[in-house]
């Protein structure tokens, strides 16, 4: 992956997180469920929050893996443009 390509890939995450937070911050808010009363809805609410929660997992594990993969470039030898 080319600089070009971390960049975008970044960039896309950071606005990715930056959405699930705010979608965090609506649904996990008590607000929003105390304009639904029935069970369904909060179950579905409690879910979407849980996917939330698991994007953001997910994002910090791409960053993670990445910054992994860059370290073993640098051990090996090998510059990571190739």
């Amino acid at each position: 992956m080319g600089w070009k390509d971390e960049v975008k890939v970044t960039l896309e995450e950071e606005q990715l997180g930056e959405l699930m937070d705010e979608c965090l911050a609506v649904f996990e808010g008590g607000e929003i469920r105390e304009e639904y009363d029935t069970a369904w809805v909060n179950f579905v609410i409690e879910e979407m929050v849980d996917s939330f929660y698991r994007i953001k997992k997910l994002i910090a594990r791409r960053k993670d893996g990445r910054k992994v993969v860059a370290e073993m470039f640098k051990i090996i030898g090998k510059d990571s443009e190739e």
